[in-house]
């Protein structure tokens, strides 16, 4: 900066012309550049579906029975774990030889092992009937709406809006099991009138 009384080079920010004692002027405040907001909106994958005037729709609440046998096959592996370990300590005696204890032993970790591994299925079949359970899908004249399962292992939900531009083709499959595939993904719901469903999703891709 240079002193605009005598032209020589004086000191920044407010200081004196060391040739003329002139004060040199304090530049202005630099001006906040203000933050613009992101105009790109966030949809939470929470968000409730209004299922009200749908044209069709349906969901998986049918599949409580699944839920119950699966529960009840829990409860049954853990009721012969705790009779063969039962039957198996009653049968221990003073005369039992090593090598009948170490065979004893041996047979027990099998069962233990096959115990865990058949509880673990039906603990996760549990848990996958169970998110299924909430599914629900609605077709509209604008877009299919609803909670769908999401993943490979199908175990996570999503609130849905699918426009038909978007909708390739629906799969039905046993259990009443609906895919709908888009150009990106597949979309996998429970309804009992799961036939009617994806007529009706296709009557309105196809126009």
């Amino acid at each position: 900066m240079f002193c605009s009384n005598c032209g020589a080079k004086t000191l920044p920010s407010g200081g004196f012309c060391g040739n003329c004692g002139t004060k040199a002027p304090t530049p202005p405040p630099a001006q906040k550049t203000p933050k613009t907001q992101s105009s790109t909106a966030r949809v939470s994958s929470k968000s409730p579906v209004d299922m009200a005037g749908a044209v069709i729709s349906g969901n998986g609440k049918h599949l409580i029975k699944r839920f119950v046998w699966h529960l009840f096959f829990v409860i049954f592996y853990t009721a012969i774990l705790f009779f063969i370990m039962h039957t198996a300590e009653s049968n221990i005696s003073r005369n039992t030889s090593r090598a009948q204890l170490e065979a004893l032993d041996n047979f027990m970790v099998f069962v233990i092992i096959l115990y865990v591994v058949l509880v673990g299925y039906e603990l996760f079949r549990m848990f996958q009937t169970r998110q299924a359970l909430f599914t629900k899908i609605a077709v509209f004249e604008d877009a299919v709406k609803g909670t769908v399962l999401t993943g490979s292992l199908g175990v996570s939900t999503q609130e849905v809006n699918l426009p038909y531009n978007t909708i390739v083709n629906v799969d039905v499959f046993k259990h009443k099991k609906v895919v709908v595939h888009t150009q990106y993904a597949k979309y996998t719901c429970y309804a009992k009138n799961c036939e009617e469903i994806r007529e009706s999703i296709m009557e309105r891709v196809g126009s």
